[in-house]
């Protein structure tokens, strides 16, 4: 389930799935979508995204990260204990309209303190 590529980083460990995102490419959701897929079949377990280091997403690329987000919101929300979004200070605004639109239904945090981050979801 681990996965180092342009597009982001990946890591699961002790039912945690640690994702690390650079920036949105053609295939970035597809490959997403596999490895969500692997950590679901796995049973419950935490997640924590790193979006510091993100290029801003463009109109579309939003339109399609919302698009996936609502698809996959359903399975995360039965196997997903709790969600950690990690992200720059200036980009938090992208996130929260997405929580806006599509809450999850676990406990989460969305901020741009590590330490906060790391302790919410270990």
């Amino acid at each position: 389930m681990d996965y180092d590529g342009s597009s982001f980083k990946c890591v699961w460990k002790d039912g945690l799935l640690r994702i690390k995102a650079f920036q949105i490419e053609e295939n970035t959701l597809s490959l997403l979508d596999i490895i969500l897929d692997a950590a679901v079949k796995q049973g419950g377990f935490n997640l924590a995204w790193d979006l510091r280091q993100m290029a801003a997403p463009s109109l579309y690329q939003l339109f399609k990260l919302t698009n996936f987000c609502q698809t996959w919101k359903q399975r995360l929300d039965t196997h997903v204990h709790r969600v950690s979004i990690l992200t720059a200070p200036k980009k938090e605004y992208v996130f929260s309209y997405l929580f806006k639109v599509l809450p999850p239904s676990c406990p989460y945090y969305l901020g741009s303190n590590v330490l906060d981050a790391k302790r919410f979801v270990v």
